[in-house]
């Protein structure tokens, strides 16, 4: 079955690359070409395995006479069946034992395809006497240190929390309200064949079922939702944002909550969105694109080379800080590998570090916001303790969310009766990942400090042109000149010179003798154009433009895409075909 084999290459790389599931997953799923019903199969798979690998080998190393080791191939194969069997429901046991035999019989010698259907054939036999263990470390999949380190403070709570850390992951999306509402969004998913429940406690978030993979629906596409836990949007609730404020991301990759702020400044003031990581920040910047956020700047820095440059300059700070992770072990199986006691005094020291940065670009009366997705006090109450003894100026801000659980000054070596303020997002008392977050106020009250701006360009005649044509009006900002394009600026961008930028604004295009080519991020923010073709989201031409194919359609020269109104992407009309320019790292192409 397609699922199974595409589910056990996936834990195969997992294995062998260290990579993270989630985007090897959606790497596979997109090679194999699997159906809605597959990929939902296959993820449900590859999630459950990972969670409960501990587990699952405890259970296979119970039905294993005379072996003390497995070739680690085999024992995926094993992991996968023991999995369906145990835990599965919705797949029949027969099923499960004959694919695992069949793959087993594939990849090696008869003597362990026969192996493998002893195992499971035994386990059939004696699968009501199965039971979990005591030892939580086994039960849940959980480092072993890192659940003595737990019971030691949470004491009682420790099952219920490692319980709910190892629950089944939901899919939740949140609306984009620049380019729609909630229940226009709810209507189009369902549409397109998901089922969608409202989130519980976060308005204009929904649980996804039945999607699939989430990166194939023309709503995502056309940046109507981003994928995130809800649990990761209330750092951002709390921050009192306003449209027309000037907001920096510090670590802001993938970028659900940059794409969140943009959301709440409405196209307005000046988001800065920075990631360390080079191929992160990448994905950070297309996901701007896709959401159609007009107004950031997209960095690729070190938060200590931004610090001096940027001094007092932003009215909000969020800093969601690279962490242990140990909030979001259910999600990512490598977070669970990765993690040891030195790797949180590392990500302790490391978070020092960017606070002190962040502390520096804040105006006297901003607001920055510590997030993080790990339960290490060291990097929770002990990080903003320890910070608060270094900058005297700033104080830990109550939130006014009174269901949300209070920090736990006792768990900081410099206990301060502020931390008591500070929140904790307990999986087990809420629907979501574990999460830490602090509000902290500056002292004082100043305007933000004033910098150097780009260089303002002319209008092209080609752009007037092309904007006459379409019948579109830009918003207010400042035209300028970066690399081979056209990109429109927020009024508050600064001098670009020294910063590794991927994005100063929104790209409009570039112009070329006498004609103009639209980008496609200018596309994405539009919501409608004077020439179009609009297509219904069942419409087979959705998937053929997607995957990059010419398409039939009336418009000539330029024209938008449109999706039941919403903007998809740009092509060029000819003789009743309009020519493909979705660009093609975007394509899918086994839509």
């Amino acid at each position: 079955m397609p699922a199974r084999q595409t589910a056990r290459k996936v834990l195969m790389l997992c294995r062998t690359r260290g990579a993270w599931s989630d985007a090897v997953l959606r790497e596979q799923i997109e090679a194999a070409g699997l159906a809605r019903k597959d990929a939902a199969l296959c993820t449900a798979l590859c999630c459950g395995v990972l969670q409960n690998r501990a587990l699952l080998d405890y259970y296979i190393d119970g039905f294993l006479t005379g072996r003390k080791h497995l070739q680690p191939a085999l024992r995926d194969i094993l992991r996968l069946a023991v999995y369906q069997i145990t835990m599965l429901d919705r797949v029949p046991d027969a099923a499960a034992v004959n694919e695992a035999v069949k793959q087993a019989k594939a990849q090696f010698c008869q003597r362990e395809a026969g192996l493998c259907n002893a195992v499971l054939r035994n386990m059939l036999r004696n699968k009501d006497k199965l039971t979990p263990p005591k030892d939580y470390a086994i039960r849940y999949s959980h480092p072993a240190e890192l659940v003595d380190l737990m019971k030691a403070s949470v004491g009682k709570r420790l099952g219920a929390i490692l319980e709910a850390d190892n629950s089944p992951v939901e899919t939740c999306v949140q609306a984009n309200t620049l380019k729609t509402d909630a229940d226009t969004l709810k209507a189009r998913l369902e549409a397109q064949g998901a089922e969608v429940t409202p989130h519980p406690w976060e308005p204009g978030c929904f649980l996804i079922r039945g999607a699939g993979e989430i990166a194939r629906l023309p709503a995502f596409r056309e940046g109507l939702m981003q994928v995130q836990d809800p649990a990761a949007r209330l750092s951002v609730d709390v921050m009192e944002l306003r449209p027309g404020m000037r907001v920096l991301d510090l670590c802001a990759a993938p970028g659900g909550k940059s794409t969140q702020l943009g959301d709440m400044l409405e196209g307005q003031g000046l988001l800065v969105a920075n990631e360390i990581n080079p191929k992160r920040a990448k994905i950070l910047s297309r996901n701007i694109e896709r959401m159609g956020i007009s107004n950031a700047l997209v960095l690729n820095m070190h938060p200590r080379d931004l610090e001096q440059r940027f001094a007092g300059f932003f009215d909000r700070i969020l800093v969601d800080a690279p962490c242990s992770g140990e909030g979001m072990f259910r999600k990512e199986e490598a977070a669970v590998t990765d993690w040891s006691p030195e790797t949180v005094k590392m990500c302790a020291a490391r978070q020092s570090e960017i606070l002190d940065s962040a502390a520096n670009m804040l105006r006297p009366g901003g607001y920055l916001c510590y997030s993080t997705c790990t339960f290490a006090p060291e990097e929770d109450e002990g990080a903003i303790g320890a910070f608060l003894q270094r900058h005297p100026d700033f104080h830990v801000v109550e939130a006014d969310m009174p269901w949300l659980a209070p920090g736990r000054p006792e768990w900081a070596e410099q206990p301060n009766p502020e931390l008591r303020y500070t929140f904790r997002l307990w999986p087990h008392l809420l629907s979501g990942e574990g999460h830490f977050a602090a509000l902290l106020k500056k002292d004082g009250d100043a305007a933000p400090a004033e910098l150097p701006k780009p260089a303002e360009i002319k209008m092209p005649a080609e752009l007037m042109e092309f904007l006459d044509r379409m019948d579109v009006t830009l918003p207010e900002g400042r035209l300028i000149s970066f690399g081979p394009s056209i990109y429109l600026c927020p009024a508050d961008m600064p001098e670009l010179k020294g910063l590794k930028v991927l994005r100063p604004g929104l790209e409009l295009g570039q112009a070329k003798k006498g004609r103009f080519e639209p980008a496609h991020a200018l596309a994405l923010w539009l919501g409608t154009a004077a020439v179009t073709e609009n297509l219904s989201a069942t419409d087979p031409r959705v998937l053929d433009y997607l995957q990059g194919q010419v398409i039939p359609g009336t418009a000539n020269g330029w024209t938008l895409i449109t999706v039941d109104g919403l903007s998809l992407g740009w092509a060029k009309g000819s003789g009743g075909q309009l020519k493909n320019h979705f660009p093609k790292g975007l394509r899918w192409m086994n839509a």
